[in-house]
């Protein structure tokens, strides 16, 4: 990494590369033109170096244009365990005829009939040890088609809890939303792109024979529990060898709690044994568990802070490359978030931009549009949140 002294910077450079300061969570994307608002902005915040990729450089006194909003870069187990879905309770909610169709009640019942999808899928596996792959592979064409038309209302459900849908399977298909896009931004072709879907639709599969009882704990558990719960991801991966998957994609369940510097697990690999499907699986399955609720943390944490820690534990846990790819896609505040700008009004996050901590806002008094990302005077002061009585 380079590193370039705030003080140093006139105004009109250019970032020509992606660059981070993990410390702070600022994050400037390449092709920032560094305005005096930026410069001072750095130095409140008493930020004294840029960390910069080493192929990157700062282009003196630019007289491109400023391009800041880069959204173009963009059984072995138990006999009947309470984490199965029984075949029966699939449920087809496109057979519903709904006299209402509201766009975002339409998405809703269709984003929880692929997780009903889901569980089938799970469910052939486990008991069967059969699956219909064509199934499979039609029902990714599908996820990804709708994606392409509402990024916003996929990214808008991740975090929120479904009624009557256990966890595993809505963080199913939160993790692959976000692989996707991941996989998007990192310019994969189709086959790699469809393998990423694959990899990440199964990564958890392991974690339907872990006992309820652990799941549910919410004391630390014993090293007999915590080994049985590791060992998720080596199910996982039989399962989907049992099934014909390829070696490739079966790495998702297999290593997708290994990190690159060999602390994680099964198998303690270091960052040239693990396939960057996992990787990738590594960073979006961290991202989910963190904001999520779960019986041994009732209080899950803010989206800006499961990224300050991903970026924290970027090139040591984490694929450096893959982070950033990620969090071009992620907001530091979610959409549907209520954040307090440094103008002291209120809004509400309605879309990303592209730069993490400056997303497009409704301004909750005037129904106003915003794009922070290309209003340097104003920027997020804080998080929302309603007071109760």
């Amino acid at each position: 990494m380079n590193s370039i002294k705030v003080e140093d910077i006139k105004i009109g450079d250019t970032i020509s590369g992606d660059s981070f300061v993990l410390d702070n969570l600022f994050f400037l994307p390449k092709n920032t033109s560094l305005t005096d608002t930026y410069k001072n902005i750095l130095m409140k915040w008493n930020i004294e170096n840029i960390k910069i990729d080493d192929m990157a450089s700062l282009s003196k006194n630019s007289s491109q244009p400023e391009n800041i909003n880069n959204k173009n870069e963009l059984d072995q187990n138990n006999n009947k365990n309470e984490n199965e879905i029984d075949q029966n309770n699939v449920k087809n909610v496109e057979n519903k005829k709904d006299i209402v169709r509201d766009p975002e009640v339409e998405f809703l019942d269709k984003y929880k009939n692929w997780i009903y999808i889901t569980m089938s899928f799970f469910t052939s596996i486990i008991k069967s040890r059969a699956i219909e792959k064509d199934k499979v592979a039609s029902f990714i064409i599908e996820v990804k088609n709708c994606m392409e038309k509402e990024k916003k209302r996929f990214l808008k459900v991740i975090g929120h809890e479904l009624t009557g849908i256990p966890y595993v399977y809505r963080k199913t298909l939160e993790t692959m939303t976000l692989a996707t896009l991941v996989s998007k931004n990192m310019n994969h072709n189709v086959y790699s792109s469809n393998n990423v879907m694959f990899a990440t639709l199964f990564h958890d599969i392991g974690m339907v024979t872990v006992p309820m009882s652990i799941i549910n704990k919410t004391e630390p558990l014993t090293e007999e529990e915590a080994t049985i719960l590791k060992n998720h991801t080596v199910q996982g991966f039989k399962y989907l060898q049992a099934v014909g998957y390829s070696p490739l994609i079966a790495s998702g369940a297999l290593q997708h709690h290994e990190r690159l510097d060999g602390k994680g697990y099964p198998n303690q690999l270091k960052i040239d044994k693990i396939t960057e499907l996992a990787k990738i699986i590594a960073v979006v399955d961290t991202y989910c568990a963190s904001i999520s609720q779960k019986p041994f943390k009732p209080i899950p944490i803010h989206a800006k802070a499961a990224i300050q820690e991903l970026l924290k534990g970027s090139g040591t846990q984490y694929d450096q490359e893959i982070v950033a790819h990620f969090i071009k896609n992620i907001s530091f505040y979610p959409i549907g978030s209520m954040v307090i700008l440094s103008d002291e009004r209120i809004a509400s996050v309605s879309d990303t931009s592209g730069i993490p901590m400056r997303p497009i806002v409704i301004i909750n008094e005037t129904n106003e549009e915003l794009d922070l990302s290309k209003n340097q005077s104003i920027f997020i002061k804080g998080v929302y949140v309603k007071k109760t009585n």
